[in-house]
């Protein structure tokens, strides 16, 4: 695993990373990957974050049974933008989109499956001058299945309370309320 940084000006910074690894269990099974990303995050004003991030991840498998050795192949490619804007010390504000297209296909069976799915995420979050934070996200996701073109999409709340305890350690409440329709 290897990751490198630059920052040429304060208010930008870039970033790579990449990884790779092997293995080969006792049953005489392997498996091998690599993953890689690169990420650019711009502050144009101290009141506001953009970045945005790239991603690719590949691995393959072949799994050996008493009967048959299996071969299966996935690769996942990730987008993901995000804007953070904190207008005062207390209040903080966030939206970002992910786009990922994956597919997992095996070769000795009838496993194909391939998608896109789009993640839109916004946020709020107040911290109160008594150390108490607030905060409620939503994020509306959309699975949709490249080779027949249907569509499940996926919606959650969440919610969250927190509260610093005397003597250390916080009190935290949180909550979520989804609606899955087969994501």
């Amino acid at each position: 695993q290897a990751r490198i940084g630059w920052t040429p000006i304060a208010q930008l910074n870039f970033d790579a990373d990449t990884a790779v690894d092997k293995f080969t269990q006792e049953n005489g099974s392997q498996g091998e990957g690599a993953a890689h990303a690169i990420g650019i995050r711009w502050m144009p004003i101290s009141a506001v974050t953009a970045s945005a991030r790239f991603r690719t991840q590949g691995r393959s498998f072949i799994t050996v049974s008493d009967i048959s050795t299996v071969t299966t192949t996935n690769d996942t490619r990730v987008q993901d933008y995000n804007v953070v804007f904190t207008p005062w010390p207390f209040l903080t504000s966030q939206a970002g989109v992910i786009l990922e297209d994956y597919g997992n296909v095996s070769a000795a069976s009838a496993i194909n499956t391939q998608t896109r799915n789009i993640s839109e995420l916004t946020g709020l979050s107040i911290r109160f001058p008594a150390s108490i934070d607030l905060g409620i996200n939503f994020e509306r996701k959309r699975t949709r299945n490249k080779l027949n073109g249907a569509e499940s999409p996926k919606e959650a709340w969440r919610t969250r309370a927190s509260y610093p305890l005397m003597g250390g350690g916080q009190l935290t409440y949180e909550f979520e309320v989804e609606r899955n329709s087969g994501e």
